[in-house]
């Protein structure tokens, strides 16, 4: 019988759709096959970096407000 993790792990690694999960702080903390396709970014590069990265420039204060809203449990 397989674990929920290592479910989870084996649909992050396959899946066709980008992924991409970050913390509270808005920092990636996963990066899947998916998404360094789509954005050009490897895991190694975007691991450990803000989530702004793949904002374009003229959003990342609106996302930055936004993303701080929901963390905090709003909308």
């Amino acid at each position: 019988e397989r674990s929920e993790a290592a479910e989870f792990a084996a649909f992050f690694a396959t899946a066709a759709d980008a992924i991409v999960c970050a913390d509270r702080r808005g920092i990636i903390t996963r990066w899947n096959r998916a998404a360094e396709a789509l954005l050009g970014y490897a895991v190694a590069e975007a691991v450990g970096q803000p989530l702004a990265m793949i904002v374009p420039p003229g959003a990342r204060s609106a996302h930055g407000a936004g993303f701080a809203r929901a963390a905090d449990g709003g909308e």
